[in-house]
């Protein structure tokens, strides 16, 4: 099990680069790409549950909620051709997600099925656009259920893409 002192951060920087370690199985990582990560009751491969033991908090899968929020970022990881060092409202605003893709994304609860469907359907959008992104800002915005953090996270994400936006319109 991952030790419980690990940042939210430090778990997702390990998680990123085993599976995007060019020795990770290949078929690990389709697998990942492939599997029902919105549905906590969906059989997930057993890949992620070699990365759950080793990378995941203890507790993960303590509600169904968290559960679905930690498969969905696992399965964003894999997705995604790679990490990049900016927000994850500047890559929507990079890859022209329209404004109301971005309330759907926002406006949905925090750690439900709705944000999780929601978001892979973006997360596929970004990834063949090859837009990369901080993944801790989406860990945030998955596994962040206290009312008040979680609309934070969402206002940072919010004020990302307006900025990113009004950049490229000013370009």
């Amino acid at each position: 099990m991952a030790e419980q002192t690990r940042t939210l951060g430090e778990v997702v920087g390990a998680l990123t680069r085993r599976i995007h370690d060019p020795a990770y199985p290949s078929g690990d990582r389709a697998a990942l790409r492939r599997f029902r990560a919105e549905d906590a009751q969906a059989p997930a491969p057993l890949a992620f549950y070699r990365l759950a033991v080793d990378f995941l908090p203890e507790g993960w899968d303590r509600t169904e909620a968290q559960a679905r929020a930690w498969r969905t970022l696992v399965q964003t990881i894999a997705l995604m051709p790679g990490e990049e060092q900016r927000s994850l409202g500047e890559a929507l605003a990079a890859a022209r997600v329209s404004e109301a893709r971005l309330e759907r994304l926002l406006d949905a609860p925090p750690a439900s099925a709705t944000l999780c469907a929601i978001w892979l359907r973006l997360a596929r959008m970004l990834a063949a656009k090859r837009e990369g992104f901080r993944f801790r800002d989406l860990a945030e915005l998955l596994l962040t259920e206290e009312a008040g953090k979680a609309e934070a996270v969402r206002k940072r994400i919010a004020s990302d893409y307006y900025r990113a936006a009004r950049q490229q319109q000013a370009a």
